[in-house]
C-alpha cells in the first residue's frame, strides 16, 4: 500500500519554508514510478491550493492599492505593502511548486524510457529470436516519446488559449492516442494503429476530464478550509480584543466611581461610549479626557458638552483633541490662563487668541497683553469655545459634519464592530469569572492547595535528583579524564584535536552511563506508559472530532 504523505505548502510560507518543504517532499517519496506519481499528485494538490490563495491575494492587493491611492495615509500604505508582499510570496511559492512538478514529470518520462530499455535488454538475453518483438517494442517506445513531446507542446498552447482545464483534457487525449497507436502498431500495423489511436484518445480524454474534476474538487476543499480558518480566526481575534476592551472599561469605570460615585459614573460611561460611536475618536482616549476634566473640577454634567466643543474645534483629529484637552484641563485645574496653554491650543490649529480678542472687541496684540497681566480667566476660554462651536462659529457642528463623510462613516462602522467585540468580551468575562472563582476556592482551600503544593514539590525534587545523577556522571568522567595519562600527554603536547576528541567522548560516555541508570530507565518507562495512556484516552476524541473534521474538509 502506498504511503500517505501530506506536505502542504501554504500562502503563509516564505521562500525558505517552501524550499525546505519541497526538499522534504523529494526525500519523502521513493524514486520509483509509484513514488514519483505520489510526489506529482501532492505537488498538483499544492498547486490547486496556491492558485486559490493567489486569486484571493490579488483581490486583497487591488483593494489595498485602491484605499492607499484614495486616502494615502500611513496605515493604508502599510496595508498595501503587506498585501503586495503576500501576493508576491504566494506567486513565488506557486512558481517553485510548478517547477518541481514539471521536473517530476520529466523524471517519470525518463524512468519510463530507462525501464523500457532495461526490459528490452532482458528479453533479448532470454530469447535471441525475439528481435522482431523487441523491434516493435522499440517502435512503441519511440511513438510514446514522440507523443509525450507533442502532448507537452500541445498542452502549453491549448492552456494559453483556452485555459488550464482544456489543456489537461487535450494533453491526456493526445497522450492516450499516442499510447493507443503504439499498442495497435504492435498488434496490427495500419488498421491496428488507427483503432488504437482512436481508443487511446477516447480513454485519454475521459481520464483528462476526471483530472479536471479532481482539480475542481481539490480547489473547492481548499477554499472551504481556508474560509473556515478565516471565520474562526476572526472570531478568536474578536474575543481577544473584546476581553481587552471590556477589561479596560471596567478599570476606567472603577476609577470614575471614586470621583463621582456609582450612579453618575455609569451614566457618564454610557455617554462616553455613545460619544465615541458617533465621532472619529476611540473610547479609551475620550475616557481619559473625561477623567482629566473631572480632576480639573469640571462638573460631571458638563463633561460631555465640553468634550463635544473640543471635538469640534479639533476638527475631528484625535491628536489635536488630545492637545486641546490637556491644555484646557491644566487651565481649569489651576484656574489660570497662561500663554503656554494657549500656545498648545493654537498649535493644534485653533485661532483661540483671535476668538478671545473678538469676544472682547480688542486687537490680538491687546489680548496678548491682557493675558500677560492675568486679566483672562477660564470662563473666557469657555466662552471662546462656545462662540467657535455654535451659531456662525468657525467650528460649529464640525463633528456632526465629519460623521457624514466617508472617513467618518468608516470610523463609526469600526466603532460599531468594536462594540460587538466588547459585548463578546463582557459575556465571556462574566461567565468565565464563575470558573475562576471556583478555581480560587480550590487554591485558597487549605487541603486542596497544600496537597497540590506538596505534589509539585515532590515532582520538582524527583526532577532535581535526575539532573543530579546526570551531572554526577559527567563530572565523574571529567575527573577520570583529567587523571588519564594519555589525555595529559596530549594536553602537554598541545594536541588540540585529540584533547577535543577525548572531551567529547567523555561527555558521550557520561550520557550513556546516565541513561543506563535506574533513574533514567524508570523515567523512560513512565513516559512510554504516559504516551500509551494518552493515545488510549484521545482515541475516541480524535475519531469523533479530529477525523470527522479532516473528512469534512
Amino acid at each position: 500500500m502506498a504511503r500517505e504523505i501530506d506536505i502542504a505548502i501554504s500562502a503563509k510560507d516564505n521562500m525558505s519554508d517552501t524550499l525546505l518543504k519541497l526538499s522534504k517532499m523529494t526525500k519523502s517519496f521513493g524514486t520509483d514510478m509509484s513514488g514519483l506519481q505520489q510526489k506529482l499528485d501532492t505537488l498538483k494538490n499544492n498547486k490547486y491550493s496556491l492558485n486559490v490563495d493567489l486569486g484571493k491575494a490579488k483581490k486583497e492587493l487591488n483593494e489595498a492599492k485602491k484605499n492607499f491611492e484614495e486616502f494615502g495615509n500611513e496605515l493604508n500604505k502599510q496595508k498595501y505593502l503587506d498585501a503586495q508582499s503576500n501576493y508576491d510570496n504566494i506567486k513565488a511559492n506557486l512558481k517553485e511548486v510548478s517547477k518541481v512538478a514539471k521536473q517530476t514529470t520529466k523524471d517519470m518520462e525518463n524512468l519510463t524510457i530507462v525501464e523500457s530499455k532495461r526490459n528490452n535488454r532482458a528479453m533479448q538475453k532470454k530469447d535471441p529470436d525475439s528481435e522482431g518483438i523487441m523491434s516493435k517494442l522499440g517502435s512503441a517506445g519511440a511513438y510514446r516519446m514522440i507523443g509525450d513531446t507533442l502532448s507537452n507542446i500541445g498542452q502549453f498552447y491549448v492552456e494559453n488559449t483556452f485555459g488550464n482545464q482544456a489543456g489537461t483534457v487535450f494533453s491526456n487525449a493526445l497522450s492516450g492516442a499516442t499510447s493507443g497507436a503504439a499498442i495497435g502498431t504492435m498488434i496490427a500495423p495500419g488498421i491496428g494503429t488507427a483503432i488504437g489511436a482512436l481508443s487511446g484518445a477516447m480513454l485519454g480524454a475521459a481520464n483528462g476530464k476526471v483530472e479536471v474534476e479532481k482539480e475542481k474538487a481539490n480547489a473547492f476543499y481548499s477554499a472551504v478550509q481556508s474560509e473556515y480558518e478565516r471565520v474562526t480566526g476572526e472570531f478568536d481575534k474578536s474575543m481577544e480584543n473584546g476581553v481587552i476592551q471590556a477589561s479596560e472599561r471596567k478599570r476606567i469605570g472603577i476609577g470614575l466611581q471614586t470621583k463621582i460615585g456609582v450612579v453618575e459614573s455609569e451614566m457618564l460611561m454610557a455617554d462616553i461610549i455613545d460619544f465615541a460611536k458617533k465621532t472619529p475618536f476611540e473610547f479609551t482616549p475620550l475616557a481619559k479626557s473625561a477623567n482629566d476634566l473631572l480632576t480639573a473640577g469640571v462638573a460631571a454634567d458638563d463633561v460631555i458638552e465640553k468634550m463635544k466643543q473640543m471635538s469640534d474645534i479639533s476638527q475631528g483629529q484625535p491628536e489635536m483633541y488630545d492637545r486641546i484637552s490637556y491644555a484646557y484641563a491644566r487651565m481649569a485645574s489651576k484656574q489660570q490662563v497662561t500663554q503656554e496653554e494657549l500656545n498648545m491650543i493654537t498649535e493644534a490649529g485653533v485661532p483661540i487668541l483671535t476668538e478671545l480678542a473678538k469676544n472682547y472687541g480688542v486687537t490680538n496684540a491687546k489680548m496678548t497683553d491682557m493675558i500677560r497681566k492675568g486679566k483672562i480667566g477660564v470662563e473666557d476660554i469657555n466662552k471662546a469655545f462656545e462662540t467657535m462651536t455654535t451659531g456662525d462659529g468657525a467650528f460649529a457642528n464640525f463633528t456632526d459634519k465629519m460623521t457624514k463623510t466617508y472617513a467618518g462613516l468608516a470610523s463609526n462602522v469600526a466603532d460599531a464592530k468594536n462594540e460587538l467585540d466588547v459585548a463578546l468580551g463582557e459575556g465571556y468575562m462574566r461567565e468565565r469569572s464563575k470558573g475562576l472563582e471556583y478555581e480560587m476556592e480550590f487554591y485558597d482551600a487549605f487541603s486542596g492547595g497544600e496537597r497540590l503544593k506538596k505534589a509539585y514539590e515532590l515532582v520538582g525534587k524527583w526532577q532535581g535528583e535526575l539532573d543530579n545523577q546526570q551531572s554526577k556522571q559527567y563530572i565523574d568522567k571529567l575527573w577520570e579524564l583529567t587523571d588519564d595519562s594519555t589525555f595529559l600527554a596530549h594536553l602537554r603536547g598541545g594536541d588540540a584535536e585529540e584533547v577535543y576528541k577525548m572531551l567529547a567522548e567523555a561527555g558521550v560516555e557520561a550520557e550513556c552511563e546516565y541513561r543506563k541508570g535506574d533513574g533514567y530507565t524508570k523515567r523512560r518507562n513512565m513516559e512510554k506508559e504516559l504516551v500509551e495512556a494518552l493515545g488510549e484516552d484521545l482515541k475516541d476524541v480524535y475519531e469523533t472530532f479530529g477525523y470527522d473534521m479532516q473528512q469534512a474538509f
